[in-house]
């Protein structure tokens, strides 16, 4: 996932092009984040006029609920997804009248603390001591938050098989993304941060799925089924052997990064 972030300037003279620097948004490993200093906006705001010093305010608090609604699952990453988040935020800079600007978008090679790119790019303190390090989140929690792209709508999420509809299995198998049509496309979440036994059963339930859905296929005349086992790198040389391993013998399923669903669909 594309670690990048922008720079949020407030425009304090319309004459002269004046603006200061006030915030960052960021998106930095799938966790999108707000920061802005309290002193910079301040000293910003006491030079605008008091109805532009409203809107600015009501222009921070309703990117600050964007940001929290993306992270708790509540609505869709495009604010943080590269191929869109320009265009977005071009928007965003004509919705608040040329008054609260959005700088151009910054790529990074791999995410940075916080406190570092705020202290580099702004100064000053950031409103919220405790938000100095950025926080990761587990790979679960990131599937689930690219599950919710529109591209995706079409899918059915956390569909599950059971014992009643497939003989063949012996307990419930949960789907994490299932789209039945002329054929059955599946994308399937492992793990590779739990622990080896997880792992493992995580591949024999997808291999379980694989034949109870290749059987219902033929059974109903539906073509060939696609399914993707989706994954996210790992530094642990114990775990990146068994990746390793899984990807030189699979055959009923293709293994593929998150970045890679879209291209897949």
């Amino acid at each position: 996932m594309a670690h990048f972030f922008s720079i949020i300037y407030i425009k304090t003279n319309r004459l002269s092009k004046e603006q200061i620097a006030v915030g960052i948004l960021m998106n930095a490993a799938g966790v999108p984040s707000f920061d802005y200093s309290i002193s910079k906006l301040n000293f910003a705001l006491k030079l605008l006029k008091p109805q532009a010093r409203n809107a600015i305010k009501r222009s921070l608090n309703l990117l600050q609920n964007d940001v929290n609604k993306i992270i708790n699952g509540e609505t869709t990453m495009d604010l943080f997804d590269a191929p869109y988040a320009k265009k977005i935020l071009d928007k965003l800079i004509l919705k608040k009248g040329g008054l609260l600007l959005y700088g151009e978008i910054i790529h990074l090679e791999k995410p940075i603390n916080r406190a570092v790119l705020f202290s580099k790019y702004i100064g000053g303190e950031i409103r919220d001591n405790q938000l100095n390090v950025t926080k990761a989140i587990s790979f679960k929690k990131e599937f689930q938050l690219f599950a919710k792209h529109k591209r995706l709508a079409s899918f059915s999420h956390k569909t599950v098989l059971t014992p009643q509809d497939f003989p063949t299995i012996i307990s419930n198998i949960r789907l994490d993304l299932f789209r039945s049509g002329s054929s059955y496309t599946v994308f399937n979440a492992i793990d590779f941060t739990a622990s080896t036994a997880m792992i493992q059963k995580t591949l024999n339930n997808f291999n379980q799925a694989i034949v109870c859905l290749n059987k219902e296929a033929i059974k109903n005349g539906l073509s060939k089924g696609r399914y993707y086992l989706v994954y996210k790198s790992t530094k642990d040389p114990e775990k990146a052997d068994i990746l390793k391993r899984i990807k030189n013998n699979a055959s009923a399923f293709e293994l593929i990064q998150l970045k890679e669903i879209l291209d897949k669909i």
